[in-house]
């Protein structure tokens, strides 16, 4: 059995008008608004280098997800995908327990910057902003939407 021990958020979505097609999409910036977070300007630099997606999930709950963008100085251009030149790395993190995606900025944007990559870090439902409650079924249903 899962023991779900979901933090206060750390942080909140500031909204952005969605663009494209799709008129449903939901994404913004992560703003922080964890006392001890907010006053680091490594975190404050992830944020920036970061986009905000928010999925619906098979259960209907709404997750978001943080694209956390290379953090080096000359972009993802020694990390490709399959000898793809320009196709960056990405890995898909979904957090350990006791945490959120708020959390997990600073490690995610390290990420970037040690192995050249990108980082898609996943909320569950019922952690920061998401909807729900935090069951293992929608934790499985979180992970397939991302």
């Amino acid at each position: 059995a899962f023991t779900f021990l979901p933090p206060q958020p750390s942080y909140t979505i500031v909204e952005e008008a969605a663009e494209g097609s799709n008129a449903n999409a939901r994404g913004g910036k992560l703003q922080f608004i964890s006392e001890p977070i907010k006053g680091f300007a490594f975190y404050q630099q992830a944020a920036k280098n970061a986009a905000v997606h928010v999925l619906s999930t098979s259960r209907g709950e709404r997750i978001p997800v943080v694209w956390v963008r290379n953090g080096t100085p000359n972009g993802n251009q020694n990390s490709t995908s399959g000898g793809r030149k320009g196709s960056p790395l990405v890995i898909l993190h979904c957090h350990g327990n006791a945490t959120d995606i708020g959390v997990m900025m600073g490690p995610y944007f390290e990420l970037t910057k040690q192995l050249g990559c990108e980082v898609v870090g996943v909320e569950y439902s019922g952690y920061g902003t998401s909807t729900g409650a935090p069951t293992s079924g929608n934790c499985l249903a979180d992970a397939e939407a991302a």
